[in-house]
């Protein structure tokens, strides 16, 4: 499943165009339906998305997958 998130990333950034031309409108179609129906085949194999973003590093549930060197004390 984890090879499958990229292709939901990219999905959801081809959604992000801005465009009222009709062809892309309904090309924006499409995809929402082909994201949706990735994400429902995603959570009925017990896979969703959690968390916000911004929301506090908790090891007990996240995975680190960067580490930035900062004088900021959390």
């Amino acid at each position: 499943a984890g090879a499958v998130l990229p292709a939901v990333d990219n999905l959801e950034r081809a959604l992000q165009v801005e465009s009222e031309d009709t062809v892309t409108q309904q090309i924006k179609t499409g995809v929402e339906m082909t994201l949706g129906t990735l994400v429902q085949a995603l959570r009925d194999n017990g896979i969703s998305a959690t968390g916000e973003v911004g929301e506090t590093f908790d090891p007990t549930k996240h995975q680190a997958i960067q580490s930035v060197a900062s004088d900021d004390v959390a």
